[in-house]
C-alpha cells in the first residue's frame, strides 16, 4: 500500500499490530521520508519491546488515507466525529481554525525549564498527521468519552467500529511502563487493570496544548482534561480526580481528597546532600532544607526543583543555562558518564557519585574515579546549540563532559551513546532514537540530525 516508504526491516515483518502497539522499533520521531535518501531502519526485532512512536502513527495514517481514498483527517471526521456528533471537532490542525482555538502558551526552549517559568504565547500551528492532528471542543470529547464507554456504540445505537474490533482496541498487548507502573497498551490506548478496575487511558501533547483522557470502562465513568500550555506537564491529576468524584457519586462513597497542584518529582534529597569538588578547586554543597535538596554555591543558596529522575533546575543565573545532573556510580565510586547516568541502570541502584552541570563535573567527597577531563576533540566539536523552526524539535543543545555527550532540552539532558561514525543512540542501547551528525565545516557539524530530522546549527 506504502511502497514509497522507505524502511528496512532486518529482523521480520513489520505488522499493523506492531505499529498500533508502538513495538515496531522504529524511532519516536523521524518525517516519513528522510534527507539524503536514508532508509529507516528499527532498533530490534517488532513485537518485543514498547517504544512509543509517532512516526508509526503517522504511518498508519497514509495508510488510512490510501484504502479509503482520501485524506486522513477527513477519513477520520466521516467514520468518526460525524456520527458521534461532534460537530465542532476537525480531523486537522491548521491556521483557518485559530481564531476558534484558545491561544497556546510554550516556554523559552533554549534552557532547562523551571518550575512556572514564563511563557510566551504559541504561534498557530498546521498538524496533518495522524500522530496527533485532532482539534476538538469539551462537549464533543464528552461524546467521543461516551462511545469509549459503550464500547464502540455511537449515540443511536450505530458503532463506530465492531464489538470485535473494540475488543482488540481495549486489550492489553504489551505491557507500557513509560505509563506507569503495572499500565499496557491496547490499539492506541493504555489499559490500566492495576486498580481492579479497567481503565483505559492516555495523554496527548501538541506544541502548546496538553491532554489527559480516562475511562473507566466497568464503572462506566469518563473525564478528559486539556491546558493551552506546555510545560512539560499533563493534566492527568485532574482527570483522575475528575474519575474519582464521579465514581464517588455512582457508589454513594466519601468524596477523594483534592490533589496536589505539583506533579513533579519530589525526591529524596538525602541521596544528593555532600560536597561536590570541581579539578579546578570550587566546592558545591547540597543540603536537605524542608524536604527538598539546595544547593550551596558561593555562598548562596539555590533552591533546586526537580524534572526527571537525578536531574535538577535551577533559577539561579548562575545555574539557569543547564540541568543539575546527579550522575550515579558502582558501590566502589567509580564508572563513566554513560552508565552512572542511569543509561544502563535505574536510577537509585547506585550511590551518587557527580554532580554534572554543562560541561563542568563535580566530584562528591569520597569518588574514588578519574577526575580528569577525558573527552576527545572530536566530541568536543560536537558541542553546540541547534535550532529548528519545525516545533517538534526547537532548540536541542549538545554538551560534552566527562568523555560523554549529552542532548538537553527543556525537559531533560539524556546521554549520547556512540554507535558508528558520527551517530549515536539516545540514552541507552536497543532505543530506537537515533542523532546523527553530518554538514561538517572546518571539522564542526552544522546539522543534527534526529530520527531522519534535520536541525540546523545556531550561531550563539
Amino acid at each position: 500500500y506504502l511502497p514509497w516508504l522507505r524502511i528496512e526491516q532486518p529482523f521480520g515483518p513489520v505488522t499493523l499490530h506492531h505499529l498500533l502497539t508502538h513495538t515496531s522499533g522504529f524511532p519516536t520521531e523521524s518525517p516519513l521520508v528522510p534527507s539524503g535518501g536514508a532508509r529507516l531502519r528499527p532498533a530490534y526485532a517488532p513485537g518485543i519491546r514498547f517504544h512509543y512512536s509517532n512516526w508509526a502513527y503517522d504511518v498508519l495514517g497514509h495508510l488510512i488515507a490510501t484504502v479509503a481514498g482520501e485524506p486522513w483527517p477527513r477519513a477520520v471526521e466521516r467514520r468518526v466525529m460525524r456520527p458521534l456528533g461532534m460537530r465542532d471537532s476537525v480531523g486537522a490542525i491548521t491556521p483557518a481554525i485559530a481564531t476558534r482555538a484558545a491561544t497556546g502558551h510554550v516556554p523559552r526552549d533554549d534552557g532547562p525549564y523551571p518550575r512556572q517559568g514564563a511563557l510566551t504565547a504559541a504561534g498557530p500551528l498546521s498538524v496533518t498527521f495522524a500522530a496527533g492532528s485532532i482539534a476538538a471542543p469539551p462537549a464533543d470529547m464528552a461524546r467521543y468519552l461516551r462511545m469509549l464507554i459503550e464500547r464502540g456504540v455511537a449515540p443511536g445505537g450505530g458503532r463506530i467500529v465492531s464489538a470485535r474490533a473494540f475488543e482488540l482496541f481495549a486489550t492489553p498487548h504489551v505491557a507500557a511502563p513509560a505509563f506507569g507502573a503495572g499500565a499496557a497498551y491496547g490499539y492506541g490506548i493504555v489499559v490500566d487493570d492495576s486498580a481492579g478496575t479497567r481503565l483505559l487511558r492516555h495523554t496527548g501533547g501538541m506544541v502548546s496544548f496538553m491532554s489527559s483522557l480516562q475511562v473507566d470502562l466497568d464503572g462506566g465513568d469518563g473525564a478528559f482534561a486539556s491546558i493551552n500550555a506546555q510545560q512539560g506537564y499533563r493534566p492527568n491529576r485532574v482527570a483522575r480526580y475528575a474519575l474519582e468524584l464521579l465514581r464517588a457519586a455512582r457508589t454513594s462513597g466519601p468524596s477523594p481528597a483534592a490533589p496536589v497542584a505539583d506533579e513533579r518529582p519530589s525526591p529524596d534529597p538525602a541521596a544528593y546532600v555532600g560536597s561536590y569538588a570541581h579539578r579546578s578547586g570550587r566546592t558545591l554543597r547540597v543540603v536537605a532544607d524542608r524536604g527538598r535538596p539546595v544547593l550551596i554555591a558561593d555562598g548562596r543558596r539555590v533552591l533546586l526543583d526537580a524534572t526527571v529522575p537525578d536531574q535538577f533546575v535551577a533559577t539561579d543565573a548562575a545555574f539557569a543555562a543547564h540541568a543539575l545532573v546527579f550522575e550515579r556510580a558502582d558501590a566502589a565510586g567509580a564508572g563513566d558518564g554513560a552508565s552512572a547516568a542511569g543509561a544502563t541502570r535505574p536510577p537509585g541502584e547506585a550511590p551518587v557519585a557527580v554532580l554534572g552541570h554543562g560541561e563542568d563535573a563535580y566530584f562528591r567527597d569520597g569518588y574514588a574515579g578519574p577526575r580528569d577531563d577525558s573527552t576527545p576533540a572530536a566530541l568536543r566539536a560536537l558541542q553546540g546549540t541547534y535550532r529548528s523552526d519545525n516545533p517538534w524539535f526547537g532548540t536541542l543543545r549538545v554538551v560534552a563532559r566527562r568523555g560523554t555527550l549529552w542532548l538537553a532540552t527543556p525537559e531533560s539532558e539524556t546521554p549520547l551513546v556512540p554507535d558508528g561514525e558520527n551517530g549515536f543512540l539516545l540514552g541507552a542501547p536497543g532505543v530506537p532514537d537515533r542523532v546523527e551528525f553530518d554538514g561538517f565545516a572546518e571539522g564542526v557539524p552544522q546539522v543534527l540530525r534526529l530520527g531522519g530530522g534535520d536541525v540546523p546549527r545556531a550561531a550563539t
